[in-house]
């Protein structure tokens, strides 16, 4: 199993235990959207950094969605529970550090109720 992947179940891992109600998927990039609420964690992209002949440091972004067709669940709620999960952690174990760099929320045009959530994460681990 290569280190992104050890890193993405780990993060998939935090993210369904501290949400439990949500259904949680992985995608290669994107998000599932269900008429019901949904969750995806997807990798958008890992960037390395070779520190020395065998040390390379990869920097990995990952997004995680929450899509609430039927704006039934507090997607602001959830979105502080995920950020308290996830930011300043090392996803048990799996990186070096790992932190929310942002939180979007969107709404359909006359609506003020949170529909969906992409919350920005960047873990860095050893290849």
């Amino acid at each position: 199993m290569s280190k992104r992947t050890e890193v993405i179940n780990a993060l998939l891992q935090i993210v369904e235990d501290a949400v439990p109600s949500v259904p949680w998927s992985v995608n290669i990039t994107g998000s599932n959207v269900s008429k019901d609420i949904q969750g995806t964690v997807s990798c958008d992209r890992v960037l390395f950094d070779q520190q020395a002949r065998d040390l390379i440091l990869a920097t990995a972004t990952f997004t995680v969605y929450v899509v609430d067709m039927g704006a039934s669940a507090q997607i602001e709620d959830i979105g502080d529970t995920l950020f308290s999960a996830l930011n300043n952690s090392d996803l048990d174990g799996t990186c070096l550090r790992c932190d929310v760099n942002s939180i979007i929320y969107g709404a359909p045009r006359g609506n003020n109720k949170a529909m969906a959530m992409l919350i920005e994460v960047e873990a860095e681990y050893y290849v």
